[in-house]
């Protein structure tokens, strides 16, 4: 319930014995009063005419459940509550919420955030580009209307399952971030480790406004093990490397032309070394 800038230290314990620890710097928490507060509101960068969606955390510091259930967004044409959600084999659907209306917990928190619930931006009446800041009325239940700036930018980097406060910390606990990582390694031999994509299926027909769940699948490479990570490329692009044990990944296609593209993914150690043999899949993209 304090405000302010807080740092916050995660001690984590494997199964198999194994302990890492991460520090998230410098995170500005909004005190819990008797007020509804949205903090760390961002957009997608798009081009006029297209799509794009908007981010953010939404507080209630009061004693009742509220919810937000509009929106009104002068670079939209229109804009609606949405949700993504699993299709199955790898598929990332979006719909529109329920009734238009995501609640929020009497002291709770809710997250609008990139594979969950978020404000969908249909039709933008102008380009959007990094650095720009546009303004949103957000309609509450109780609170009523409130103003607030969402800052276009790039999503920030995240696996499944982190949270927000990722987004406003070092995203991974190594001495070289991911452009070192990825400009400094060497190729070494399988030995016998295998990665197989799980999801999405070869041949599957996306949309730009899709995301995509890569689920990945290892033999004789445990993803667990302190150091073992994997890479995903998107047409030989490195997009990210995913550590922790994760072995899913919400793949973002927004600005693909149409198409088909190769997903590809390749399994590498604490030393940086990433091996031969990967496995990939190509998707069609309209």
């Amino acid at each position: 319930t304090m405000g302010g800038d807080w740092t916050i230290s995660v001690d984590v314990a494997l199964a198999d014995g194994t302990t890492f620890s991460q520090t998230f710097d410098t995170l500005s928490i909004s005190a819990m009063s008797d007020k509804l507060v949205v903090i760390n509101v961002w957009g997608r960068p798009t081009t006029t005419g297209n799509n794009t969606a908007f981010y953010m955390d939404v507080s209630n510091g009061t004693t009742a459940e509220d919810a937000l259930v509009g929106a009104a967004v002068p670079v939209c044409g229109a804009a609606e509550l949405h949700e993504s959600y699993d299709q199955g084999q790898g598929v990332m659907g979006m719909r529109p919420v329920d009734g238009q209306r995501i609640a929020v917990t009497a002291g709770g928190t809710e997250h609008l955030k990139p594979g969950g619930m978020h404000l969908m931006c249909m039709g933008t009446t102008q380009d959007l580009t990094i650095g720009d800041e546009i303004a949103l009325t957000l309609t509450f239940e109780h609170a009523g209307e409130m103003v607030v700036t969402a800052a276009i930018q790039e999503a920030p980097a995240m696996n499944m399952g982190q949270t927000s406060m990722d987004m406003a910390s070092d995203e991974h606990d190594h001495e070289h971030n991911h452009e070192e990582h990825m400009a400094e390694m060497a190729t070494i031999p399988n030995n016998g480790a295998v990665i197989t994509i799980v999801a999405p299926a070869a041949g599957t027909t996306f949309t730009t406004s899709d995301m995509v769940r890569v689920e990945v699948a290892t033999e004789n490479f445990d993803l667990s093990q302190e150091g073992n990570h994997w890479h995903i490329y998107l047409d030989d692009e490195a997009i990210e490397m995913i550590e922790g044990g994760a072995s899913e990944y919400e793949l973002e296609l927004h600005g693909l032309t149409t198409g088909e593209h190769t997903i590809r993914v390749t399994m590498s150690n604490a030393d940086h070394d990433e091996l031969q043999d990967g496995a990939s899949v190509v998707i069609t993209v309209e």
